[in-house]
């Protein structure tokens, strides 16, 4: 035991409780876990203690670093470690394979396929525990049995039920230097199904240093793991916070695979139902509109412009100011598409109204208002249904008229408030007949021309692309954020997901480095030098680009950005927001929720298949410059506020330095 413990060990000690071995005869070691109220599938879980010893652990890891270090290879997504796979020939390992089959493979069915080796490093699994990335997202194998024993199995019985014959499949693993914490849930779908399980089917749990942990039938297949942290050893019945680590910069994880070759070659199981999974009538449906002209853009397209309350109430200036960047996208867009705004509703500050908050934009950004906020908001949607009307299409339409961006526009209020995420939701079931919809929240404005027809155009064509998010600052660089993220051999891999449409071929002197608006205002360096421009001039220099044209970029993003952003309305409506999937919740937004659900899709699936599943890409013209802004809506100020602040500012230094005049006299 070491002299001192840290409030981090004392920590993880207190979360995890013991529960009875699964085989409930009270002999076998006790299973720590943090949820007591876990159900374990029995039988399908076996832990050995001791299982190999210092010595052999020592020596296994000699082996494999003195002979087979340069084999290592880097995989997983999100969470990235070194992996090394090998053959049986080694006499050291063959010594714990023989004894594995002893207590795993008594039948002498299935003998160890295969053996891998994972390297984790401690900056990704730390002692304290990182609520963040405690998700469970892969099984130990692809496939399920019915691909291995049944398969070869003469039996009437179904595969179902299992009955009549015997799985005889396993999978063992052995920490070697150190104890490790354990994520597994079963989820209550197919593994593409998102984030869903029942609450005793979810549970933390420690792999014990040395320990033989086997795995076997719904355990192994039905269950999800991932290896999330180091944790304390477990010494027979308590944990103790004594690491006794063998070496001092690995933390290595030992798998035996006593699996069919078939399942161990097999692609991860998808469900074809989650997302979006080509078929034959998508490429039949996506000839057919290459034969046809596309529908005018109106008849494509809807805009939804989210809104809720904000001190800059009752004026509607915010939304003016808005509204009048639609120009930048054409005339098509500003005056002809239908616009509904989606007024939020909220909640007045009262003694219901328990959770506090430090400021009032806060408080805002929550949906909670005092009583002249309240007021303002009310006064703020009759105001803006005035300014509709006004500009409504069929008053505007004479030749004296001029045409405004509030043309077309309606005014939806929710009663209730919802947040951002339910809101949208809500003007999608219940306003949008359009194929597809294009997103803006109240304080994002478009910042220069932007291609949306050509835009939806690419999307028309292409049924691979189901959301386009417009670049703002943060995202500009997204390549060389994923670079830094995820390393350059998945990057390798993303680049050829990059899809570079012929329809967002586009006039050189709009777009791209030579565009006019560019030339005369910007000069971004720091662009200039990244990945994501790097990779676009290499690509240029074998293309077959004309020079007087810019050839505009879909880049795959593993982030759904609320920022402007045109999606499939069937995609958003029956997808993103199926019920079944929870991947929003009222109150939040959308990125919040369904952002780790892509990544942790993409980290079952692969990048390419679980990227595919969501479609979502983001618009850059290599130019250096982002396409919207943000005016900040929570921190937005009128004409008239403004000046009142200077005035109370200046009220408040006059008095100061009356004070000092009259104090020094």
């Amino acid at each position: 035991m070491i002299a001192h413990k840290t409030q981090q060990d004392e920590d993880v000690i207190n979360s995890f409780c013991a529960i009875p071995p699964c085989d409930g005869d009270g002999d076998g070691p006790s299973i720590y876990v943090t949820n007591p109220f876990v159900t374990l599938p029995s039988q399908d879980l076996e832990l050995f203690p001791n299982f190999v010893t210092k010595k052999e652990s020592k020596d296994i890891l000699d082996e494999v670093y003195s002979t087979y270090n340069h084999k290592f290879i880097w995989e997983g997504f999100e969470s990235r470690k070194r992996v090394l796979r090998f053959s049986l020939t080694d006499d050291t390992l063959q010594l714990v394979v023989d004894r594995i089959r002893k207590v795993a493979d008594k039948s002498g069915k299935n003998p160890i396929k295969q053996v891998i080796v994972e390297e984790y490093s401690y900056s990704q699994l730390s002692l304290h525990l990182n609520q963040s990335k405690l998700q469970a997202t892969v099984f130990e194998t692809a496939g399920t049995c019915s691909e291995c024993c049944y398969s070869t199995t003469k039996t009437t019985t179904t595969k179902a039920t299992g009955t009549g014959t015997k799985c005889d499949c396993y999978v063992a693993c052995v920490p070697l230097t150190v104890s490790l914490i354990q994520n597994t849930n079963r989820p209550k779908g197919g593994c593409g199904e998102g984030n869903r399980w029942e609450k005793n089917h979810s549970t933390m749990m420690i792999l014990p240093k040395s320990t033989l942990v086997v795995k076997r039938r719904d355990f192994l297949f039905k269950w999800r793991h991932r290896i999330v942290k180091t944790a304390p050893t477990v010494d027979d019945t308590i944990l103790s916070t004594e690491q006794n680590q063998d070496r001092d910069s690995q933390i290595v994880l030992l798998k035996f695979y006593g699996v069919s070759k078939k399942l161990i070659k097999s692609t991860v199981p998808t469900n074809p139902d989650f997302g979006f999974v080509p078929t034959i009538q998508n490429k039949e449906e996506e000839l057919r509109r290459r034969s046809t002209t596309m529908p005018k853009l109106k008849d494509l397209l809807t805009i939804i412009v989210t809104t809720s309350p904000i001190k800059s109430n009752p004026s509607t200036s915010l939304l003016e100011n808005v509204f009048n960047t639609f120009l930048f996208c054409g005339d098509d867009f500003a005056y002809k598409c239908r616009k509904v705004i989606v007024c939020d509703g909220c909640r007045q500050r009262n003694g219901t109204t328990t959770k506090k908050h430090t400021n009032h934009k806060q408080s805002m950004r929550n949906g909670i208002v005092n009583d002249d906020q309240f007021t303002n908001y009310n006064d703020f949607k009759q105001a803006l249904k005035r300014l509709c009307k006004e500009h409504d299409v069929t008053t505007a339409s004479t030749e004296n008229s001029i045409l405004s961006p509030f043309c077309n526009t309606s005014v939806y209020e929710l009663d209730v408030r919802q947040g951002y995420g339910f809101a949208l939701k809500h003007a999608l079931q219940e306003l949008v007949t359009t194929p597809y919809v294009i997103v803006i929240q109240h304080d994002r404005t478009f910042m220069r021309p932007t291609p949306l027809k050509e835009t939806i155009m690419a999307m028309w064509h292409n049924s691979r692309i189901k959301y386009v998010g417009m670049s703002m600052r943060s995202n500009l660089l997204y390549r060389d954020i994923f670079i830094g993220q995820y390393g350059r051999s998945y990057s390798e891999e993303m680049l050829d997901c990059v899809i570079r449409p012929p329809e967002l071929t586009l006039d050189a002197d709009k777009y791209g480095t030579e565009g006019r608006k560019l030339r005369e205002d910007i000069s971004i360096k720091k662009y200039y030098k990244s990945q994501q421009y790097l990779d676009h001039i290499e690509w240029i220099k074998s293309s077959k680009v004309p020079k007087n044209k810019c050839q505009l970029s879909l880049t795959p993003t593993f982030f759904w950005y609320d920022n402007i952003h045109i999606c499939e309305t069937k995609h958003y409506r029956d997808f993103i927001f199926d019920p079944q999937y929870k991947m929003v919740v009222q109150g939040g937004f959308v990125e919040d929720k369904l952002s780790p659900v892509i990544k942790r899709t993409v980290e079952r699936l692969g990048l390419r298949e679980g990227h595919s599943r969501f479609g979502c890409f983001l618009l850059d013209d290599h130019s250096g410059m982002f396409f919207v802004g943000h005016l900040d809506g929570g921190n937005y100020l009128t004409k008239r506020q403004k000046q009142e602040l200077i005035d109370k500012f200046k009220s408040r230094d006059q008095k100061k330095m009356n004070s000092v005049h009259s104090s020094s006299s």
